[in-house]
């Protein structure tokens, strides 16, 4: 399914992680007020350096929910 789609059917923003064995993916969707739908996404490794650099980055999107 397209972050496009994603974003109509469900509230913005939306945020996952996908931790397969050695590598963090984390995804962020938002919709502006125009209808563009934004993803973003960024790799992290597994070890505490990495994890603390994840939720650094989650941070910055100030979520209301988790």
């Amino acid at each position: 399914m397209s972050p496009q789609v994603i974003a109509r059917l469900l509230p913005c923003p939306l945020h996952g992680l996908d931790v397969p064995q050695a590598k963090i993916t984390a995804w962020v969707i938002s919709a502006e007020a125009a209808g563009e739908t934004n993803v973003e996404l960024a790799e992290f490794g597994g070890f505490q350096r990495d994890r603390q650099a994840l939720a650094q980055w989650l941070a910055r999107f100030a979520f209301e929910f988790v």
